[in-house]
């Protein structure tokens, strides 16, 4: 019948996303719930701890982003805070974006490029209606029909747009010395904290690290 080798082409593309989690370096036990750790005991100090980290991380990310869509920082900056208080307020979801991303900034860049400002709202709201729809019609379980080739090559085109997007802040090497200087030694700290302590996390102790010292030292780290 025509439908005899469907169940193993189903079979075959249900185990894309393992498969592709698996070369990436990751685990495959992440698509299975029952395999999932579970979170530690919720404690006051974690969760501001966990709350200081990801707000100082999303800033220079929101920053960034928001240069890479055309837009004023404070729109990236106020984003963040806007999505960082409602998706703990409304609840969210493994996968769901709740802050700056890169798969929002690219296509939103090219449309800003063209048809200015005004839209990006629009394309926001419009966006968001979507996944409502494809909420309520339980498409979310068909993603697994989404092939390694189509991940793979989203991906490496979302990668190359984005340095395309950021060939431009390397026309003047020197300027950013200082910036890049601060980037190693915040990434080598990030690395070296946890060998000696895991009280707070690494993440937060080098920002505060280095923005500390970047305050005492006088140096100029322009955004």
């Amino acid at each position: 019948p025509p439908t005899a080798g469907r169940a193993p082409r189903l079979a075959t593309a249900a185990r894309a996303p393992r498969r592709l989690i698996t070369l990436c370096g990751g685990s495959s036990d992440a698509l299975d719930p029952s395999a999932r750790a579970s979170p530690p005991p919720p404690s006051a100090k974690n969760e501001v701890l966990a709350g200081m980290t990801v707000a100082l991380a999303s800033i220079p990310s929101s920053v960034a982003y928001a240069n890479i869509a055309g837009v004023s920082p404070l729109v990236g900056v106020w984003s963040s805070v806007v999505l960082g208080a409602a998706a703990p307020a409304l609840g969210s979801q493994p996968g769901v974006i709740s802050g700056a991303a890169s798969v929002v900034a690219v296509p939103l860049a090219t449309l800003v490029a063209r048809e200015g400002t005004g839209v990006v709202l629009p394309v926001i709201a419009l966006s968001a209606l979507i996944e409502l729809l494809f909420a309520a019609c339980r498409l979310g379980r068909h993603i697994s029909l989404v092939t390694p080739a189509v991940m793979t090559g989203f991906l490496n085109g979302l990668g190359l747009l984005l340095l395309k997007s950021q060939l431009k802040a390397f026309a003047h090497p020197p300027d950013g010395v200082v910036a890049v200087g601060l980037a190693l030694t915040t990434a080598a700290l990030v690395k070296l904290i946890p060998a000696f302590s895991k009280a707070v996390p690494a993440s937060l102790a080098a920002i505060v690290a280095t923005s500390a010292a970047a305050k005492a030292l006088g140096l100029r780290v322009d955004t």
